[in-house]
């Protein structure tokens, strides 16, 4: 099984992830029903401003993105392959 497919299962599993989260605006990625699910609100009023679904090239990719940079802010970690970023979630799922 590959790195991609090993990621997108494991948050499959998971349902939805805080990407970003401060007190203007929140960013959260969700599976549900089948689809990838990228919300984007107002913390204040707790509301989402934006709602779209995303294909499964571009949720990877942006999930994948997410871990890349937390790997490089927390952990000074380049990671370039698939295979890096599924190893950093499996050592790091809480991020």
């Amino acid at each position: 099984m590959s790195a991609d497919t090993q990621i997108l299962d494991w948050f499959r599993k998971k349902g939805q992830m805080t990407i970003e989260g401060n007190k203007e605006y929140y960013v959260i990625l969700e599976f549900s029903g089948g689809k990838y699910i990228y919300r984007f609100g107002d913390t204040m009023i707790n509301e989402d401003t934006e709602v779209k679904e995303m294909n499964e090239p571009e949720f990877l990719m942006y999930i994948k993105s997410h871990f890349v940079s937390k790997a490089k802010f927390w952990h000074k970690k380049n990671l370039r392959t698939s295979e890096e970023v599924w190893k950093y979630i499996q050592e790091n799922p809480h991020l």
